[in-house]
């Protein structure tokens, strides 16, 4: 038999356990019931907003073929030139109270003075410039690409979302106020864009340059890309303003497999192609680290409130739940993009011919980095996973890779603005940090601002994201007019 000190040793750390056990699902509860707790926010009641003045203007914009191309000879200056007279006659107020400076062909900087000089200015972003469509690819869209068609509470065409919408809607924006005598307690900049969908850097680069040789640093910068979503997230019925706060780097990684030229009929043991088609499969079983980044703890939490009880429980105990949660996200691709540095292969090149041996063959993986990581980190990740010496990895296009962009203070004035103008405008919609996957102009930005914003009040449902450089691109007249009408709320903050 056991001796009493022994069953009551054991009794002692039945207890001790237990009574850990109790304080962590104290814990949990109490952090849980917390959350639900919190300030409550008023029911979202979506709200009939018409500008019908705002959306012909967009209609207009869109028929201008304002495409971009890497091949820059591609592009229709002229075409550039028609768009810009025409926001002369769209925006005669705009255009008569501010000062327009061109910066290049492809960067147009307005400054709307404000009543102190003493205090920092703040920066609104659009660009002009469209991704094509193949002439060939015009038969699928219901309404011709740049018709500019206004049908069933719509505007149909490319540039509608991304981001001729932006442009128009900060310029009428401005136009309405400046009818109201409005001016703003500190200087406005509107910085336009005409390369953004070719990188940026003959456009918003020049810009900055612009800015920083004469010393000026914005406090904040608000630019075009995450949206409000509704429907589309853990089952949240609410809107979900998608605010993004930083945004992740990228780069186009080449990986190059040497090998033999020759006949294929005579083919030696391995290939260029077969050497590649390891390699590549290598670089996809070794995955990047999934990591729970502060902001996107903070999203999640955001979330919490609004989602099942045992779902708060766990968005609400991440200092807990971190690890799991970070699994459970990387498992879906749209969600693996918010915990680790992303690759993916997407060009593959060979032979010129069926039956020649080619003595090269690569393969260019596009990589969306977290902050946190960097470019460098990317490669040196890649030639560890490769492990061939028969295999180079290097950077394809470095002119073209972007270092991520760290996250804005969501304490600042930036973050708080925009947040206090969505309760305004869009009372029940939840406010949430988020790391954008893109890349935007904004970024050029960051080294003269520490809080660049990229977000567009309008609401759209998980499927409308397809929108965005697709077939039928469109934006409703309600989505417009709440985004002039927000701008409107914001610039009197500034």
């Amino acid at each position: 038999m056991k001796s009493l000190s022994g069953i009551l040793t054991g009794m002692t750390v039945l207890l001790i356990f237990l009574s850990l056990l109790f304080i962590l699902v104290f814990i949990l509860l109490l952090r849980t019931f917390a959350v639900s707790k919190g300030a409550p926010l008023p029911p979202y009641v979506a709200q009939e907003r018409e500008n019908p003045l705002a959306a012909e203007k967009l209609a207009q914009a869109i028929r201008f073929r304002t495409e971009s191309f890497s091949d820059l000879g591609n592009i229709d200056l002229k075409g550039y030139e028609g768009f810009h007279h025409f926001l002369r006659q769209a925006f005669p107020l705009v255009h008569r109270h501010l000062q327009r400076q061109t910066i290049s062909d492809y960067a147009v900087l307005y400054t709307w003075q404000g009543k102190d000089e003493s205090l920092q200015p703040v920066v609104l972003m659009a660009h002009w410039d469209v991704v094509p469509v193949a002439p060939a690819e015009e038969v699928r869209w219901t309404y011709p690409p740049y018709g500019g068609v206004l049908a069933d509470g719509y505007i149909h065409g490319r540039g509608s979302l991304d981001d001729k919408l932006s442009l128009i809607s900060i310029f009428e924006a401005v136009e309405t106020l400046l009818s109201q005598a409005f001016q703003p307690e500190r200087t406005v900049y509107l910085a336009l864009g005409g390369d953004e969908e070719i990188g940026g850097t003959l456009g918003a680069a020049a810009t900055v340059r612009y800015l920083e040789e004469r010393n000026i640093r914005p406090l904040w910068v608000l630019d075009e890309a995450s949206v409000i979503l509704q429907g589309g997230l853990l089952g949240i019925t609410r809107p979900l303003a998608l605010i993004g706060v930083a945004e992740k780097g990228h780069a186009d990684i080449m990986v190059i497999a040497q090998g033999r030229d020759g006949h294929a009929s005579m083919p030696p043991a391995s290939t260029a192609v077969g050497i590649l088609a390891k390699a590549v499969c290598r670089v996809e079983k070794r995955p990047s680290r999934i990591r729970l980044l502060p902001m996107v703890r903070r999203f999640l939490e955001n979330l919490a409130p609004h989602t099942s009880f045992a779902l708060k429980l766990v968005l609400s105990n991440l200092w807990l739940t971190g690890p799991l949660v970070g699994r459970i996200l990387a498992k879906a691709p749209s969600s693996n993009s918010l915990v680790r540095t992303t690759r993916a292969f997407t060009v593959l090149q060979g032979s010129s011919a069926e039956n020649i041996l080619p003595e090269k063959a690569a393969a260019i993986a596009n990589c969306r980095i977290l902050p946190g990581d960097s470019v460098q980190d990317t490669l040196t990740a890649i030639r560890k996973a490769v492990r061939d010496e028969r295999v180079t990895v290097e950077v394809f296009r470095p002119e073209d890779s972007g270092e991520p962009v760290p996250p804005s203070p969501l304490e600042g004035e930036g973050y708080k603005k925009i947040t206090e103008t969505l309760s305004e405008v869009l009372p029940g919609v939840v406010p949430c940090p988020f790391l954008f996957n893109a890349t935007t102009d904004s970024r050029y930005f960051s080294r003269i601002c520490d809080t660049t914003i990229r977000f567009m009040p309008v609401i759209l449902q998980n499927e409308d994201l397809s929108l965005f450089h697709g077939t039928n691109e469109r934006v409703s007249v309600r989505n417009l007019s709440q985004y002039v009408e927000f701008l409107v709320h914001l610039l009197r903050k500034t």
